[in-house]
């Protein structure tokens, strides 16, 4: 196990930055949030996963791994009538 900081920004589809995108460890109650330049940081073992989520998006979901920088960019989420 390799606990490492993860970092990145998190765009929408006009790459523009989310604000308060909130960023957890999947299967854990560790997480954090898009600062105003939809930067994050977040400390998690290299075999978890992030999971991305926002209100109007749908949620994303990265593995780690050996990456120190994970970058994303949300999709507005198809709603049904």
């Amino acid at each position: 196990m390799s606990n490492q900081i993860i970092t990145g920004k998190v765009t929408n589809e006009d790459d523009e930055e989310l604000i308060g995108v909130t960023v957890t460890v999947q299967g854990t109650t560790l997480m954090n949030v898009t600062d105003s330049d939809g930067m994050y940081s977040i400390q998690t073992e290299s075999e978890n996963a992030l999971v991305f989520s926002y209100t109007g998006y749908s949620p994303i979901t990265k593995y780690v791994g050996s990456e120190s920088v994970i970058n994303v960019v949300m999709i507005l989420a198809v709603q049904m009538d």
